[in-house]
Order: structure tokens, then sequence, then C-alpha cells
């Protein structure tokens, strides 16, 4: 029962029983200090003024007969007056004595009649002496007076010796319990002391084996050994718990030291993966810049390309605008022709020699052109690679995808403009031939000329629309061109982004693969460490 006490109720079993033992020695002393101060008040007022009483009563008596002797010696009556002092002090001292708890009233009583008979016949003799009578009874008289006074001295002095015996063995009894209490309180104390002495071995032990085997499981798990079992203790007191608790907290140590070193041996393992696929990337990585280096050298050339293509669209933009103001002199030299047909042959020739510069300007266009649709088919092919290095930049690439896109769209518009413009030349193309024709129709047949004016008229309004298309078409590539130009320019810096995003990458792959190096050589020394553990 007292194994189950929580060790702060142990440690104050001590001074309850210590204070338990004073209690009762406090009681027994009480107990024997109240029989002894009875026993010494029955001495103080009982037997000690009994026997003084005794003594008091027997010299007054031995006074009282010097007293009656004096008086009869003196034959002086004056002397009975000291004898009278006697007799009252007598009876005041037996009368002072009745409160007393050791004398009987009836012993006193008796003492008195002894007295007083012995007085009356004692002084009733020796008044008769002292006066010379001569009393019948004289001898039985003084006979008496003797008796009576020895009677009450051999009871005084029997009284005497009673109430020293009396006092004697009250005090006797006093240093008895005195003793007996002694002994008791001494046996008391010797068993408290022995209790106490049990009592604090049986504390010392339930707080001193638990700590020895605490220290000792507690060295085992600081040398590493978690496979120490800890001893059981049974009880609810501070001892028992902290057995408990580091029971507990051994298998605890064991499981986490169990977790840590599966998840040490997985650590370890995942970061040689680790360090093996960031080597890889890294060496991806290095690939990816070098290829971002090679796109943004091809970027460039097409940036050039464009440039180049821009200052032909811009050309042929130029040659369209002249284009139709020949187209617009043409129609004035039909007017003229109407008007006079005897400059028909001049008119006729400046108009091939236009019609000749106009085909040629055709041609030209139409390389301009297929130049053109190389450099928007080159710019469709390059958006898609683009989009493609967009994509697997990631994050980097978002502003490089939409550049990519606007590239594409206005390569689709250049090649959409391109056909259109392909259509007039052809159109521009078939319109010279038949020129041609004419103008040599009309150099063989003057006479027929105000119709071949008109035609001529007809033909040239036609060339002038299609010459006016082929301009518009021709801008619009220029525009385009222009546009072009700019989407390669943001192409530009979006690959020099792209490079250095690339060139980032190089370094925090680097990074990564150092820290994943450590990470493995992190993981070989937790191996090391749990390697230290027994579980």
């Amino acid at each position: 029962m007292l194994g189950k006490l929580k060790f702060k109720y142990k440690i104050f079993l001590i001074p309850a029983l210590s204070f338990l033992t004073f209690i009762i020695i406090f009681i027994i002393s009480d107990i024997y200090s109240r029989e002894n101060e009875s026993m010494l008040k029955e001495i103080v007022n009982g037997h000690a003024p009994a026997w003084e009483l005794s003594r008091n009563l027997l010299a007054a008596l031995e006074s009282l007969q010097r007293g009656f002797q004096d008086a009869v010696a003196s034959d002086d009556e004056d002397e009975l007056l000291t004898v009278n002092l006697l007799n009252e002090e007598f009876h005041n001292q037996l009368e002072a004595q009745r409160d007393n708890p050791v004398l009987d009233a009836e012993e006193l009583d008796d003492l008195k009649t002894m007295f007083t008979s012995y007085y009356e016949v004692s002084y009733k003799t020796v008044t008769a002496m002292i006066n010379g009578s001569r009393l019948e009874n004289m001898t039985s008289l003084m006979d008496s007076m003797t008796e009576q006074y020895l009677a009450l001295k051999e009871k005084l002095e029997s009284n005497i010796k009673r109430d020293k015996a009396n006092m004697t063995s009250t005090l006797v009894m006093a240093r008895g319990n005195n003793r007996t209490m002694l002994i008791v309180i001494g046996i008391i104390v010797l068993l408290s002391i022995l209790l106490l002495l049990g009592l604090s071995w049986f504390i010392v032990n339930s707080i001193l084996n638990p700590l020895y085997a605490t220290i000792m499981v507690a060295e085992s798990v600081a040398e590493g050994d978690l496979t120490v079992k800890v001893p059981s203790h049974n009880g609810s007191d501070e001892a028992s718990r902290l057995l408990h608790t580091l029971s507990k907290m051994v298998s605890s140590l064991r499981s986490l030291s169990s977790q840590i070193k599966e998840s040490t041996n997985a650590l370890a393992s995942a970061s040689a993966q680790i360090s093996t696929s960031v080597t890889e990337i890294a060496s991806a990585a290095t690939e990816t810049a070098a290829a971002a280096t090679q796109t943004s050298t091809t970027v460039e050339e097409v940036r050039q390309t464009s440039q180049d293509s821009n200052r032909k669209a811009k050309h042929v933009s130029e040659s369209a605008q002249k284009a139709v103001e020949i187209s617009k002199a043409g129609q004035k030299s039909v007017s003229e022709t109407i008007e006079g047909m005897h400059r028909i042959e001049a008119q006729m020739e400046s108009i091939a020699e236009s019609i000749l510069r106009l085909s040629e300007h055709g041609q030209a266009i139409g390389g301009i052109i297929a130049t053109v649709e190389d450099v928007a088919e080159q710019s469709r092919l390059l958006a898609v690679n683009a989009s493609i290095e967009a994509v697997k930049a990631g994050e980097h690439g978002k502003g490089f995808a939409v550049v990519a896109q606007e590239v594409r769209n206005l390569a689709e518009q250049s090649k959409e403009a391109t056909v259109k413009v392909r259509n007039i030349l052809d159109d521009i193309q078939k319109s010279t031939g038949e020129a041609v024709m004419k103008t040599e129709q009309g150099s063989k047949a003057v006479e027929d000329g105000v119709k071949q004016s008109a035609d001529t008229g007809d033909a040239i309004q036609k060339l002038m629309d299609s010459v006016a298309e082929a301009a518009q078409a021709t801008t619009q590539i220029a525009v385009s061109s222009q546009e072009q130009l700019v989407g390669m320019d943001q192409m530009v810096t979006a690959m020099e982004s792209i490079k250095q995003a690339s060139n980032q990458n190089v370094t925090a792959t680097k990074q990564v693969e150092s820290a994943s190096h450590d990470l493995t050589g992190l993981g070989q020394k937790l191996q090391e460490l749990m390697g230290q553990y027994k579980i």
C-alpha cells in the first residue's frame, strides 16, 4: 500500500510519524504528570499538613504538660494562662485542618475529645493541687491525667509515623510513576526510531532503486543501445512514473530510430538518384544553352533576311507606284491618240518601251514574291521551332511563345499576300503580252488606230487597275515585312532572354548538382550515425 503512494506523500510520513510519536509522548507525559501532580498535591495539601499537625499537636501537648507541671511546681495559677493559650492553639490547629483531604473528621473529633478530656482532668487536678485542696479521687485523677496524656501522646506519635509513612509511600509512588513514564516514553521513542529507520529505509529504497535502474537505462541509451529493457515498477509514485515514462521514451526512440534509419537509407538512395538525375539535367541544360545560342544566331540571320525582304518590298512598292504613274501616262496617251493619230507612232514606241519595263518590273516582282514566300515559310518554321523551345523553357519561355505566335501569324499573312500579288502579276504579265501584241498590230495597221486606241485605252485601264492592286498589295507586303521585322527584333530579344535563362539554368543546375552531392554525403553520414544505435 505504501509503495503506491507518491514521493511527496512518502516524505511526509517521516514528520507525520515523528509528530504522532510526540503526541503520544505528550499524552503519556500528561497522564503521568497529572497523576504525579495529584500525588504531590496530596502530599502538600494532605499528608504534609497532617504530619505537621500531628507534630504541632504533640509539641502543644508536651508544652501543655510542662505548663501544668510548672504551675504545680511554682504553685501559681498565673502559669495556667499559658496552659489556656496552648489549649486554644491546640483546638485552633485541629479546626484549621478540617479541610485536609487525608484527615478523617471522626479522627479529628476523637483527638479533640481525648485532648479536651485530658485538659479538663489535668486543669482540675493542677488547680486543686495549687489551691491545696484534697480531692477524694486525686490519685485516680492523676492516674487518669497521666494515662490520657500518654494515650494522646501515643496517638499523636502514631499519627506522625502514619503521615510520614503516607508521605513516603506517595513520594515512592510518584517516583515509580516517573520511572514508569520514562520507561514507557523510552519504549515509544525506541519504537518510533525503529519505525522511522524502517520507513526511511523503505522510502530511500523506493527512490534509489528506480533511480539506479533509470541511470542504467540512461547509460545504455547514451551508449546507443536501444535494445535495453526498462524494468517494470508497479506503483503510482514519481519513481514508477519516471520508469514508465522512460520505458515509453525508449520505445519511442527505438521506433523513431528505426524510422530514421529507414528514412536515412531511403534518403541515401534518393540522393544518389537525384545526383544522377541532376547530372543528366546539367548536361541537358548545357545542351539547351548551346541550342539556344545556335537558335539566337539563326534568329539573327532570319532578322537580316527580313531586313533584306523589307528593303525589296519597299523597292517593289516604289516600282508599283511608278507603274501606276506609267499607267496614268498611258491613259493620257490614249486620249491624245484619239485627238491626233499623227502621234500614234511615237506614243506606240513609248508604250512599247513602258510595257517592256513593266514586264521587267513584273519579273522582278515575281522574284521578290518568291523571296517573300521563302521568308514566310522560314518564318513559319522558325515560329514552330520557337514555340517548341518556349515550351521547353517553361516559365521563362512564355513571352517567347507569344512572339513566336505573332511571327507565325505574320508569316501566314505574308504568304496570303504573296498569293494575291502572284495572281495580280499573272494578270499583269497576261495584260502585258496582250499589250505587246496590240502594239505590234498598231504599228502594222495605223488605219485601225482609233479602234486600237480604244482597245488600248481599255487595256491600259485594266492595266492601271491591276497595277493599282499590285501597288496596294506591295504596300501591304511592305507593311507586313516591317511588322515581321519588328517581330524578328522581338524574337531576337526573346532569344537573348532564353539564352540568359538557359545560362542561369546551367548555373543553377550545377549548384543543385553540388547540393545533391552534399546531400549524398549527408545521407551517408546519417547512415554512419544511425549505425551506432542498436534497435
